[in-house]
């Protein structure tokens, strides 16, 4: 719209011809309200890959179409795209933030197939559709690589069992153990009344005694 009003100011001032403005304008209109260019062509086209996803390798495989987002630090998933994806549920979630809001949503474990990445993966599934027409599996860095912080995972369940345990093995200079906890549940180490017998028998015999007054110089006669 401003290119359009200085194109007439220039044509009322003689100082462009008329002829010029069809060239112009073209130009003016390629130009969509958000300021990109429209070509008519996917601008995301170039991210998307497609894939298939299913609860299991056994099941039913579903076809998604997959976009590659290198700003997102979680993969997510829309409900819709796998039925029983319930069924997946890990228990913990994943705090998905945005520019006016966060929530938690599930962790799913889901087996994914594409060029881009095969295999078991975990994944936030949400109730909606995602925001990008045509989509329904956003890969993100957790998955992609090239991440430096992992998205934060939390339950409302006390672990029975360390998720480090197998690190604990491989790596004990990583993981010191903490015993001091323990220790106070564990029986003292209490000497038994025949090995406390036999240690002082050993010190406290007459010709031990006898033996230690001899050899102890402060007590040699003048």
């Amino acid at each position: 719209m401003i290119k359009n009003v200085v194109v007439e100011e220039l044509v009322k001032q003689g100082n462009l011809p008329e002829e010029a403005i069809e060239d112009l304008t073209p130009m003016s209109s390629s130009i969509n309200p958000l300021g990109m260019m429209d070509n008519g062509a996917d601008s995301d086209s170039t991210f998307k890959v497609q894939g298939t996803i299913s609860t299991s390798p056994e099941s039913t495989k579903y076809p998604i179409t997959i976009l590659r987002d290198t700003g997102s630090a979680q993969s997510i998933l829309s409900k819709t795209a796998l039925p029983l994806v319930e069924t997946k549920y890990t228990g913990r979630m994943s705090y998905l933030h945005t520019l006016d809001s966060k929530s938690a949503v599930p962790l799913a474990e889901v087996v994914l197939d594409s060029d881009l990445l095969k295999g078991i993966v975990k994944v936030a599934v949400v109730n909606t559709d995602l925001p990008i027409p045509g989509v329904t599996f956003l890969l993100g860095n957790d998955l992609a690589g090239n991440w430096l912080i992992p998205e934060l995972e939390v339950t409302d369940k006390p672990l029975l069992k360390s998720p480090t345990e197998s690190l604990d093995i491989e790596c004990p200079h990583v993981f010191p153990a903490v015993t001091r906890s323990q220790s106070n549940n564990s029986e003292p180490d209490l000497l038994t009344s025949s090995s406390q017998e036999s240690l002082f028998s050993q010190v406290m015999s007459k010709e031990n005694l006898i033996l230690a007054q001899e050899a102890d110089p402060s007590l040699a006669k003048f």
